[in-house]
């Protein structure tokens, strides 16, 4: 994780344990130490009730614009697309849901592709927040069953989605936010005969270092 969120975790009175060099890596840890230490495990995408918790943003979004044709989404493990997919097309059906993924680090496309769940050897991307090796094995199973299309971006793209959003509209978006406007400014989405799109941007927890750089790269 970014320093900037370790920091703000800390300031905040929690404790925090650096375990591994990848998600994977600490997410297996916090099991072990859950189990020895009699802790309450909170998991970060793959569990019902923070299905069922994401699809609120769903439910927001369908409630603040309900014209909406066509919804964009981070994926990571697959926690938010899951339940943002759940609560939408319950409400409305014809509605379309497109996941988007880091090329280096696609691991919900690979699986879908290969029909089970497949873990990737490496997640090198900027983008920490959709970093995952391995998809959530509840998440697999809605991905596959209820979203329409998964996009994959590249390093470059999102970096240019975060200067965009800056530049333009004043937000700050971390990487795994910037990726949903990073598949709509790519063209990689198909759009015919779609007018409303809605494009969740996930974080704005961007290393103010790496930020600075990206506007400075971009400022022409």
């Amino acid at each position: 994780a970014p320093k900037n969120k370790i920091e703000k975790i800390k300031e905040n009175k929690a404790e925090v344990i650096i375990k591994g060099k990848t998600y994977d890596d600490a997410c297996s840890y916090a099991h072990s130490l859950s189990k020895k230490m009699g802790y309450t495990y909170i998991p970060s995408f793959d569990d019902l009730d923070i299905i069922a918790g994401n699809g609120s943003i769903g439910l927001e979004i369908l409630e603040e614009v309900p014209q909406s044709q066509m919804i964009i989404c981070p994926i990571g493990g697959g926690g938010g697309i899951s339940g943002v997919v759940l609560a939408t097309k319950q409400i409305k059906p014809n509605i379309k849901i497109v996941g988007v993924e880091a090329e280096r680090s696609a691991s919900m496309l690979e699986s879908i592709k290969s029909g089970k769940i497949v873990e990737l050897s490496s997640a090198d991307t900027f983008a920490d927040g959709i970093a995952v090796r391995k998809p959530g094995e509840i998440n697999f199973e809605i991905v596959k069953k209820y979203v329409d299309d998964i996009i994959t971006v590249s390093e470059e793209e999102m970096k240019s989605a975060i200067f965009t959003l800056a530049k333009e509209v004043k937000i700050v978006s971390e990487g795994a936010g910037a990726s949903s406007v990073a598949a709509l400014l790519s063209k990689k989405v198909s759009i015919k005969d779609i007018s409303n799109i809605v494009c969740i941007i996930t974080g704005g927890n961007i290393d103010i270092t790496l930020f600075k750089s990206i506007l400075k790269n971009f400022i022409r």
